[in-house]
């Protein structure tokens, strides 16, 4: 009887047989990972990628890709002999390879530790003030702050009506 008939048996056959396509890709890809000094290419297209004869891709992040593995460089000089009309590379370039997300750590925990430092120095202290509940202004509230207010203002109130009203007007405009 064949063994394939029962669907069941068809899906660990396409499993086993994807585990090891993955296996054989994995192997491949670090079969030929010796590092060697640093390089960094440059791509015309900022944000490209490009993908190497195992596979792999390389991401031209911001038109960069930094590799220190042979064979990549290998290859890529290859295509810059062959005269690829994108891809450049200057072998002065300074190279400084670091995981993104690890200087992103480092730099948000400096900012951290010099938050905390400023927390923590004593010239620094703003002192203590105290809150109470906080109401909505109204004409009733308003007033009573006004009674308690101990401002003198600028002078006597303006009359509001009438002919000394006018009068007070033209008085604070002739002054």
């Amino acid at each position: 009887m064949n063994q394939l008939a029962n669907p069941a048996n068809q899906i660990q056959a396409q499993d086993s047989a994807l585990n090891v396509h993955n296996l054989a890709v994995k192997i491949n890809l670090n079969a030929d990972a010796t590092k060697v000094a640093s390089r960094v290419f440059r791509c015309a297209v900022l944000s490209s990628r490009y993908v190497f004869k195992n596979g792999k891709v390389a991401p031209f992040i911001g038109g960069k890709y930094t590799t220190d593995i042979a064979h990549e460089i290998a290859e890529l000089d290859a295509e810059i002999a062959q005269r690829h009309p994108h891809i450049t590379a200057n072998k002065e370039e300074v190279v400084t390879l670091s995981e993104p997300m690890e200087v992103l750590k480092q730099k948000f925990f400096a900012e951290f530790e010099a938050a905390q430092k400023a927390a923590l120095n004593k010239n620094n202290d703003a002192g203590t003030s105290e809150q109470g509940k906080l109401n909505v202004a109204n004409s009733t509230t308003v007033a009573a702050g006004m009674a308690g207010s101990d401002s003198t203002g600028t002078g006597p109130a303006a009359p509001t009506t009438g002919a000394s009203a006018a009068k007070g007007l033209l008085v604070g405009a002739q002054k």
